[in-house]
């Protein structure tokens, strides 16, 4: 007796089931999370583990100004913004290993010698790849920028390890 299977699926083709489940889109970080196929708890990102204090001055603030901000509110590092626009960072480091720093005159402006090349992170980056920028930079501290370029925070090599 023959059969006839026309209205069957042919058992010798495989079966193909599409993914139909949207991004969960609840929160923007967990959309982007599984877009780039990580678990919760997979992987840190910068914000798990930045600084959200944050000192800022203009190009324009004198030396001692700068000076007397780090001492005050005790941060070892001052990022510098234009209006809306990051310019720079001025570490204490830098003004204690810099010979023209130190032999400046107090109220000469941050601007001439502040880094100006001076790479900045997302804080919803992997924490992996804002570190392997650090390291390439030899910086010890990165700002941290949110998706509308807005200053949220710095990234500390010190405490980054923890």
């Amino acid at each position: 007796m023959v059969t006839n299977r026309s209205n069957e699926a042919d058992p010798r083709r495989p079966i193909t089931m599409e993914a139909t489940r949207p991004a969960a889109g609840i929160y923007l970080e967990s959309t982007r999370n599984e877009q780039m196929s990580l678990l919760p708890g997979d992987v840190k990102q910068v914000k798990d583990v930045m600084t959200t204090n944050v000192t800022t001055a203009t190009p324009r603030t004198s030396l001692g100004e700068a000076a007397g901000l780090m001492k005050k509110l005790d941060v070892p590092v001052v990022v510098v913004f234009d209006g809306a626009r990051l310019r720079g960072m001025l570490t204490a480091r830098d003004m204690g290993l810099n010979q023209s720093i130190r032999n400046a005159p107090p109220n000469a402006t941050i601007e001439r010698f502040m880094n100006t090349s001076v790479p900045s992170c997302h804080d919803d980056d992997v924490l992996t790849d804002a570190l392997d920028v650090m390291r390439v930079a030899r910086l010890e501290w990165l700002p941290v920028l949110d998706r509308r370029h807005r200053l949220v925070g710095v990234l500390s090599k010190y405490t980054a390890h923890l």
